[in-house]
C-alpha cells in the first residue's frame, strides 16, 4: 500500500504537479474525430484538471485551446465557429486554429491589428489518427514524435473509438486494466452467458476456472509485456499476453478484435478511450508470445497453446518521459 505522500505524488496531475508535468509530455487523446465537425459546435474537453475546447474550422483543420476567452473568461464552448475561426459570443474576439487572435471588433479600427497580436491565448498542437484527436500539452517547443500505433494506420471503417468517464484517478484506472485476475469475477456473468461463450469459446472456462493467474513480465522500450497464465488442464496452460505502453496505454487481448485503453488524466475521475480495431488482412499474432517464451523458462514450461495476444508493440513511442518515471519510482 502507498503512504499518503506517495499516493499524492503519483495521482495528482493538475497544473504544476510532478506527475502532471510528466504526463503532459505525451500525446494524449482529447476527443473523437467525429465529435468536431467543420463550423460545428466546439467540444468541451477536460484534461489534467484543466478545461479546453476542441473545434474544427471551415477548411477541416482542428484547433485546441483554453475554454476561457482571455478577455473576460467567457466560455469558448459557446463561441461561434465561422470562417476558419472561433469567435467569442461576448465581445466577438476571434481565434484561429493556431490560437492567434485574428479579430477584435470592439477595438478601434486603427489599432485593431496591433492589439490582436498582443492577445495571449493557450493553444496546443493536435494530431488526428485512429478516429481520435490527440493533443500535446507539454512544455517543449516542438512536440515529440507521434507514437506509431498499429490502429492509427487503418481505414476509418476498421476502427471504432469509444469514450467514457469513470470515477477514479488515472492510476487506479490503469491498475484495473493491468489486473487480469479480476476478469473471472467481475465479468463472470458475461463470460458464462450464452453470448459470452459464443464470443470467447473455451476461453470462458479457462478464465472462470482459474481465478489466480500467474503473472510474468517482459520489459520493453515502451513499457512492458505482461503474461497472465492460467491452468487449462491436462498439463496445459492458457496465457493472455498484453502490451503495455507507459504511462497509460494497454492493449487488451480480445476474442474478435484488438483493444486499446488509454487511462484517465484527472485525480478524481478518468477519461477512458476504448478502441476496437481489426486489420484488413489478419496476420499471425504469436510473435511476441514466442519471444517471451524464449526469454522466460518458467513461461516456456507452462506455455502449452496459442495465446490470445497482440502482434507487435507500439513503434516510435518516446522513452524519455518513461525513463524519468522509472527514476522517480526508484526514488520513492
Amino acid at each position: 500500500m502507498l503512504n499518503r505522500s506517495d499516493n499524492e505524488l503519483l495521482t495528482r496531475i493538475g497544473p504544476g504537479t510532478a506527475m502532471g508535468d510528466m504526463l503532459r509530455e505525451y500525446w494524449v487523446p482529447a476527443c473523437r474525430t467525429a465529435s468536431v465537425e467543420p463550423d460545428g459546435a466546439p467540444f468541451r474537453v477536460r484534461l489534467f484538471g484543466e478545461d479546453f475546447v476542441a473545434f474544427r474550422v471551415t477548411d477541416g483543420r482542428v484547433g485546441f485551446m483554453q475554454e476561457a476567452c482571455p478577455h473576460r473568461c467567457a466560455s469558448m464552448a459557446l463561441a461561434r465557429n465561422e470562417a476558419n475561426g472561433l469567435r467569442c459570443i461576448f465581445h466577438g474576439w476571434k481565434f484561429d486554429v493556431d490560437g492567434k487572435c485574428v479579430d477584435a471588433p470592439t477595438e478601434p479600427q486603427g489599432q485593431r491589428k496591433k492589439f490582436t497580436e498582443s492577445v495571449p491565448v493557450r493553444s496546443h498542437p493536435v494530431h488526428e489518427a485512429g478516429g481520435i484527436v490527440w493533443v500535446y500539452l507539454g512544455k517543449k517547443e516542438a512536440p515529440p514524435p507521434f507514437p506509431d500505433y498499429e490502429f492509427t494506420h487503418l481505414a476509418g471503417d476498421h476502427v471504432q473509438p469509444m469514450r467514457g468517464i469513470i470515477r477514479t484517478n488515472w492510476l487506479q484506472g490503469l491498475e484495473a486494466l493491468l489486473d487480469s485476475a479480476h476478469v473471472g469475477f467481475l465479468h463472470s456473468t458475461n463470460l458464462d452467458s450464452a453470448p459470452g461463450r459464443d464470443l470467447f469459446g473455451a476461453e470462458s472456462d479457462y478464465i472462470l476456472n482459474d481465478g489466480a493467474p500467474v503473472f510474468e513480465f517482459d520489459e520493453r522500450p515502451y513499457g512492458f509485456r505482461e503474461g497472465a497464465i492460467r491452468e487449462e488442464g491436462e498439463g496445459k496452460h492458457y496465457a493472455r499476453v498484453r502490451e503495455v505502453a507507459l504511462p497509460f496505454f494497454s492493449y487488451i487481448p480480445a476474442a474478435r478484435n484488438l483493444l486499446l485503453d488509454p487511462g484517465g488524466r484527472c485525480h478524481h475521475r478518468a477519461m477512458v478511450y476504448l478502441i476496437r480495431y481489426r486489420e484488413p488482412a489478419r496476420r499471425e499474432h504469436n510473435g511476441p508470445a514466442r519471444q517471451m517464451v524464449g526469454r522466460s523458462r518458467s513461461f516456456q514450461r507452462r506455455y502449452g497453446r496459442p495465446v490470445r495476444q497482440l502482434g507487435a508493440g507500439p513503434r516510435g513511442h518516446e522513452t524519455g518521459p518513461l525513463e524519468r518515471l522509472r527514476q522517480s519510482q526508484q526514488r520513492l
